[in-house]
């Protein structure tokens, strides 16, 4: 399926499911109020994503792609360890332990999902006098060592490009609030404020309103879509938009014959971003989709568009519909945009004593024959629960994109199939001259072997993760990087209380060449 063919079906597929959104299946009963959306590195979306893949989440929540709420994610959390209680499971005590820990953090959304039941009224009475409001503090120290911005292109051709630029090591302390309330049922709000990279400032920000399965937004966020654990090809979450949009906060059936493709879930937003090289005040446009014809299998796809700016064509209504419909330069009469489309699945073979995992995600960068002649694929093996260590999960993992070219004979080989180096927008797939994508940095190969200890009955988390990489000359940090490194990560948090926990992350990577960087933070939260 051409890039063209993968920007229609999402669009159409998205539209579809936003505006059949509160047609519910029976059983399927989902939060009936509004809350904001968890970051994506958020412990809670961690465990509702866990708790989906186990297959202990209610069948609507679905497998807890996209965006997540507060709602969503601590319904999700609860119906988990009530399913495992029931069940006797390995687990039931650690999800047991995630339910209260969620109750603690956001007091007014548990006890509004405790609504019902004897147990539920009982939080009601303790929490909902804070009126939904939930707060935090958290303060910490942080370096990086030996930091680049990606190249620049400079022109029409890939060969006359500015290399990767070094900038100066970070030393600094952190320090950051965050502060959120649920505006009666149908409205929320979330503003996180304080100093990061030594700049003081509001840094996440969100008002949200909806009704039934369907929520608007405005505010500041970074999406992070995809299965894989190293990244998505598209959002890797980490760059962040200020803009609105909307989406399908709990999956929903679409109508008529298309209810037969299972449970549903879209969104979509608009950014305008400040800068990208030359281009100034660029549009981005991104959505996504995924349907679960299956309670075992998930498939989704997302596209996102950088388009228009100061100097090329302008963001009108035929123009920006012609980059689904066609390209937009045949309306525009020039070249205005750059679109990366994914195509992802996930299904959960049975396997009684082994819940596993398996993912791919197939992309697509500015080119309509791409997704063939110049994919980028990450493909993954994920073991959620082991045996005889239920806390514990592995994985592996495998990243590559594919050289320019590559199979093609020659053609379009002077401008297109670059991955995240556009000739238009010559900072490429970035904001503000960091990756939106996936952290590799495109041409290239990644191999992950990553490892999770989550047991929040003992109040700790220690993720870490070990990688090879290979980049390729068409790198986003080529040539100053190109070629074969060796890395990991490590993070872990602890409670040491119900209200304060400290955590710990780390990062290195060294290649052939003699070239290394490495970062390191270490903080305390607290959550009054």
């Amino acid at each position: 399926m051409p890039n063209l063919a993968v920007r229609r079906l999402v669009t159409a597929a998205v539209l579809g499911a936003s505006l059949t959104a509160g047609r519910d299946a029976a059983g399927q009963r989902a939060p009936s109020f509004t809350t904001p959306m968890l970051s994506a590195d958020h412990w809670a979306v961690r465990a509702a994503r866990r708790a989906a893949m186990l297959g202990l989440a209610p069948e609507r929540f679905g497998w807890g792609d996209g965006s997540i709420t507060q709602a969503s994610a601590g319904w999700a959390i609860l119906a988990a360890a009530d399913s495992a209680a029931r069940a006797d499971l390995p687990l039931r005590n650690i999800l047991q332990s995630e339910w209260q820990r969620f109750a603690h953090e956001f007091p007014g959304v548990a006890a509004r999902l405790g609504d019902g039941d004897q147990r539920g009224q009982r939080r009601a009475a303790e929490f909902l006098t804070r009126k939904g409001i939930t707060s935090s503090v958290e303060a910490s120290v942080v370096t990086a060592d030996n930091r680049l911005l990606p190249v620049r292109s400079l022109d029409r051709t890939r060969e006359n490009f500015a290399p990767p630029t070094p900038i100066g090591s970070l030393g600094d302390a952190d320090l950051r609030l965050q502060l959120g309330a649920q505006l009666g049922r149908y409205a929320a709000a979330e503003i996180g404020a304080g100093r990061t990279d030594e700049d003081w400032g509001v840094r996440d920000w969100q008002l949200v309103a909806g009704a039934k399965s369907l929520g608007v937004w405005a505010g500041e966020r970074a999406p992070d879509f995809g299965p894989g654990v190293g990244g998505g090809l598209v959002f890797d979450g980490q760059a962040s938009f200020t803009g609105g949009g909307f989406s399908v906060t709990h999956p929903v059936r679409l109508p008529w014959l298309l209810r037969y493709l299972g449970y549903a879930r879209g969104e979509m937003f608009l950014s305008r971003v400040d800068s990208n090289a030359a281009t100034r005040h660029p549009w981005v446009f991104a959505s996504h989709l995924s349907i679960a014809p299956h309670p075992r299998l998930l498939l989704g796809a997302t596209q996102a568009f950088m388009f228009s700016g100061e100097g090329l064509p302008p963001f009108t209504w035929r123009n920006f519909k012609e980059m689904f419909l066609t390209h937009g330069i045949k309306v525009a009469g020039s070249e205005f945009e750059n679109g990366i489309a994914s195509l992802e699945a996930q299904w959960r073979p049975p396997l009684p004593r082994i819940p596993a995992v398996v993912y791919v995600e197939w992309g697509a960068d500015d080119n309509h024959s791409a997704l063939f002649r110049f994919p980028a694929v990450v493909t993954g093996l994920s073991i959620l629960s082991l045996p005889n260590a239920p806390a514990v999960s592995v994985g592996l993992e495998r990243t590559s994109f594919a050289k320019p070219c590559s199979g093609c004979g020659g053609c379009a080989c002077e401008y297109y199939a670059t991955w995240y180096r556009h000739y238009v927008f010559m900072d490429g797939w970035t904001v503000d001259r960091q990756p939106i994508g996936h952290p590799l940095g495109g041409d290239g190969t990644e191999w992950l072997l990553y490892g999770r200890f989550d047991d929040a009955r003992r109040r700790l988390r220690v993720d870490a993760r070990g990688f090879v990489r290979d980049r390729g000359r068409f790198n986003l940090y080529s040539p100053t990087r190109e070629g074969e490194s060796v890395g990991g990560v490590v993070g872990g948090e602890y409670r040491l209380t119900r209200t304060i926990e400290l955590h710990v992350d780390a990062m290195a990577e060294r290649g052939r060449g003699d070239w290394s960087t490495s970062s390191f933070g270490a903080g305390v939260r607290w959550v009054p």
